[in-house]
């Protein structure tokens, strides 16, 4: 394993270079050689073909689990992939071993990833987004969050979920009242009362 060796060659050459280390200003070999040599243990471990395919088992579906959890971190298609590849050498397929079996992988995980991309937007809610254009909240009814005063936008109004900054063209709208926007400006927007 090519790369696990230069790791630890690069781990102890950190260590030998660190024992002759006189300036404080070269701390990398002192950082970088214990990180290597960890790095190096982690891998011939993670690479042994007993425990490979359950590590990408596992970290698969984290990504899932983390994908349920923030919708949209779009961590489901290398969590699907990993599943996929994980269950592949599980089964006895050796990824690694030749050109094709890098190629079988390499596929696989473009099948899967296509596959969880086509399931994620057939599963995702449709939702219509929120308009905010001022045109589109002229008409639209809400109720008050904060007294609504004339000619100051200190008052605060709920429109469809939204709170936004609102003043009225007549009397004072205590809060709960039920009002519709008039006209919309910038930030702020125009509300009066609806019986």
């Amino acid at each position: 394993m090519p790369s696990a060796c230069s790791l630890l060659r690069f781990s102890v050459g950190g260590a030998v270079i660190n024992t002759r280390n006189t300036k404080p200003n070269r701390t990398l070999p002192f950082i970088a050689s214990p990180l290597l040599l960890l790095h190096y243990t982690m891998l011939e471990t993670l690479l042994d073909p007993a425990v490979l395919p359950w590590v990408l088992i596992v970290a698969g579906a984290a990504f899932l689990v983390i994908e349920a959890t923030t919708p949209g971190f779009f961590m489901a298609v290398p969590g699907t992939a990993m599943i996929v590849l994980g269950l592949m050498v599980l089964a006895g397929v050796d990824i690694f071993a030749s050109p094709v079996g890098v190629g079988v992988a390499v596929l696989a995980a473009i099948v899967a990833a296509v596959i969880s991309v086509l399931l994620y937007r057939r599963l995702s809610p449709d939702q219509e987004p929120i308009t905010t254009g001022r045109d589109s909240l002229i008409g639209k009814t809400g109720h008050v969050v904060v007294e609504v005063v004339p000619d100051t936008i200190s008052g605060k109004v709920d429109i469809a979920g939204v709170v936004w900054s609102a003043k009225s063209t007549g009397a004072k709208i205590a809060a709960g009242t039920k009002i519709q926007v008039t006209a919309a400006s910038g930030v702020h927007i125009t509300v009066e009362e609806v019986s």
